[in-house]
Formats: structure tokens, C-alpha cells, sequence
């Protein structure tokens, strides 16, 4: 979405959203702009980015990658036997996430990170435009990862809640 107006885009570093206002130490105010910025601020800021620079770096990877798989989501609409190189690629992206997440209740570390709710956004949309599509398509530790994640409390909460706005 791109702002219409000289008032909004004199706060919006790059005129368009998503833009979170922040308040710093100092006392000042700032606009940030760009999704990554945002997740990872916040992801600092809550304590989700990684224990150790070796784990924020893997949380970071494993982030990128669950934006790789949104960007390919439209291939579980070809079937499960295509061949077309976005249906390849989607499958490639997530053998290698299987793979990474292996029995572990998270992707990286012992405890919940940024990248876990990355991967969950773009493996519970999977499921929920693809007709089950990790379980039709046989990936299943990253299915039993989105179970898992969608019964934590809050985000129970909030997919069961009006907010929730369905694929």
C-alpha cells in the first residue's frame, strides 16, 4: 500500500507501509519502514532473534527462506506430480526445511525465534490454500510444526479470533 498524501509520507521513510513508530532509549521518536527492519527490531526487542551470533544468523537464514516458500505458494495449486519449475522450487525449499527442522520442536535453538514464526506464517498458509498440503504432499515434521505452533495459546487466540482474516 502506498500512502496518497504529502502528511503520510512525510513519516514513511519509503512512502509506503508497513511502518512501526518507535520510541528510543534517548527519548526520540523514529518511522521504520521495510518488513525485514520491522521483524527484526521487534525480534531484538522481544528476544526472538537467537541466543548466540551463530543462532541469530541461522534464525535469519531460516527467515529468508520461509519468505522464499510465501513467494512460491501459488504452486500448490498445480498438483503434487507438476513439474513446472515453481512447483520444483517449492518442493526444493521445503525437503531442505524439513530437513533443518529434522524432530526438533523449533528451527534453531531451544526456544521460539523469529524465524519459527516466519516459517509457521508461510507453512500454515501452505495448508490452508493448498487443501493440506504438507500432509497431501508427505512433509511431515513441517506439518506436525504447524499443529504444534498453531495450539501455543496466543496464536490459538488469534486464528480462532475475528482479527484473523482466512486465506
Amino acid at each position: 500500500m502506498y500512502f496518497t498524501t504529502k502528511e503520510y509520507k512525510s513519516f514513511a521513510p519509503f512512502g509506503q507501509m508497513p511502518v512501526l513508530h518507535v520510541k528510543k532509549d534517548d527519548g526520540s521518536e523514529a518511522w521504520l519502514a521495510q518488513s525485514g527492519a520491522i521483524v527484526r527490531y521487534l525480534s531484538k526487542k522481544l528476544g526472538l532473534s537467537g541466543a548466540t551470533e551463530e543462532e541469530e544468523s541461522m534464525v535469519d537464514m531460516v527467515f529468508e527462506g520461509s519468505k522464499d516458500i510465501m513467494g512460491r505458494k501459488a504452486a500448490v495449486h498445480e498438483g503434487l506430480e507438476s513439474t513446472l519449475p515453481d512447483v520444483l522450487t517449492l518442493r526444493m525449499h521445503l525437503e531442505k526445511s524439513e530437513g533443518l527442522l529434522g524432530s526438533k520442536q523449533y528451527f534453531v535453538g531451544d526456544r521460539l525465534t523469529y524465524a519459527d514464526v516466519g516459517m509457521f506464517h508461510a507453512l500454515y498458509t501452505l495448508q490452508e490454500v493448498g487443501d493440506k498440503y504438507l500432509d497431501r504432499a508427505g512433509y511431515k515434521s513441517l506439518s506436525a510444526f504447524v499443529t504444534r505452533m498453531a495450539s501455543l495459546p496466543s496464536l490459538s487466540a488469534y486464528l480462532s479470533s475475528e482479527r484473523y482474516l482466512r486465506a
